[in-house]
């Protein structure tokens, strides 16, 4: 599978697919009414989902939970300085955990979302991402639907 083949929407189907139906409805009981209609429709309109498209999908998602988990580990105090404060669609901070650095930008929103990207960023790797490239240009960032990207100072 190349991450790049499939939107968040048709990734978080495939998710809930792979989970089955008694996860499925635990985690739509977290979701607003539209995101639940959003993805029942895409399940319904999922043909069949090869097993290693299953398994890599299961897997970023597993990524992505690791590095959430990576970045509570530093405390609340870390993780809460706000990058982004002029856009509300986006939820962007710096944690700083043993001396390494990470930037966390997230798109809440199932729109495009451009952002400034900040001067020292450009020495940053990414380090984990629910799309295979980062969409940067003219000194801006583009993020994608529901995208998140979390850059590194370390890599």
């Amino acid at each position: 599978m190349n991450n790049d083949s499939y939107t968040g929407v048709q990734k978080a189907a495939i998710l809930l697919i792979t989970l089955g139906p008694e996860k499925a409805a635990t985690i739509f009981k977290h979701l607003k009414e539209d995101e639940i209609e959003e993805l029942t429709l895409e399940i319904a309109n999922t043909r069949s989902v090869s097993p290693q498209t299953k398994e890599e999908v299961l897997e970023e998602f597993y990524q992505v939970c690791l590095a959430q988990q990576y970045i509570a580990e530093g405390g609340i105090g870390n993780a809460k300085e706000l990058l982004e404060k002029e856009n509300a669609d986006v939820l962007a901070y710096r944690r700083n955990y043993q001396g390494e650095e990470l930037i966390v930008l997230n798109n809440l929103t199932a729109e495009n979302v451009t952002i400034r990207q900040q001067p020292e960023w450009k020495a940053y790797q990414k380090r984990l991402g629910n799309y295979e490239k980062i969409t940067a240009e003219d000194g801006k960032i583009t993020l994608r639907p529901f995208e998140t990207i979390v850059l590194d100072s370390a890599l």
